[in-house]
């Protein structure tokens, strides 16, 4: 109707068709989905492990009830610090970068040859969490896709 909305929005009002629906209505094709939550998020990302995490600067914020700070550098984050520097840790046209930092940080370390040679059992523990039309079938076709991926990408990902 042309109101502008977000994508959380959308989902509330009409679920994982709708948020599809707006993507494909602004030129996105979409074909999986996968729906992760706070808990599953943090579940998944603490079963993985601390992520270490190469700030380009000082970031302070408050979740409302505690005041954070991390300096420039390296910086260990747990799956609920994590989180809250995804939600809390920017404002404005920088969200997005510390997003994709964060998860940046996440994909490098643990997409790994090691963890794709796990096969099924590192996929489980990465979808099982979440709500997804994404299959263990999907996984094994799209397979050496993924390892090429894993190969051709450096060992740390450049955050600037």
């Amino acid at each position: 109707n042309g109101a502008e909305t977000t994508a959380s929005e959308v989902f509330r009002q009409k679920g994982i068709a709708g948020v599809k629906e707006l993507l494909e209505s602004k030129g996105i094709k979409t074909s999986k989905y996968v729906l992760c939550t706070e808990t599953a998020f943090k579940l998944t990302v603490g079963t993985l492990g601390a992520t270490v995490i190469e700030l380009p600067r000082d970031i302070a914020f408050s979740d409302g009830a505690v005041k954070y700070t991390f300096a420039a550098g390296k910086n260990t984050f747990t799956a609920d610090l994590l989180l809250k520097l995804i939600k809390y840790g920017s404002t404005g046209d920088e969200t997005s970068s510390v997003q994709a930092l964060a998860c940046s940080a996440v994909i490098s370390r643990n997409f790994t040859i090691e963890n794709f040679n796990k096969g099924s059992s590192f996929f489980s523990l990465l979808i099982n969490p979440v709500e997804t039309d994404i299959t263990a079938f999907d996984y094994s076709e799209a397979a050496e896709t993924i390892k090429a991926f894993i190969l051709a990408s450096p060992s740390i990902v450049p955050i600037g």
